[in-house]
């Protein structure tokens, strides 16, 4: 991965149905742009939230969990 210009952060609380949106818009904002990564930090949820960020870093290296 390239050097990293840009880091979004998108803090998370119970967001499992909101983070999938959030991060994916994060992600189609670099276009052809600037190198970035997309950081959800994880504020303890309860629902599925960590398992859906899980995904889509699986997918794609420029989205990291923190919790």
């Amino acid at each position: 991965m390239p050097a990293i210009d840009v880091s979004i952060v998108i803090p998370a609380y119970n967001a499992a149905g909101l983070v999938d949106h959030a991060v994916r818009s994060a992600l189609d904002q670099a276009g052809d742009g600037p190198a970035l990564e997309v950081l959800v930090v994880d504020d303890a949820s309860t629902d599925e939230t960590a398992a859906v960020v899980e995904r889509l870093a699986a997918a794609d290296p420029r989205v990291r969990l923190l919790r």
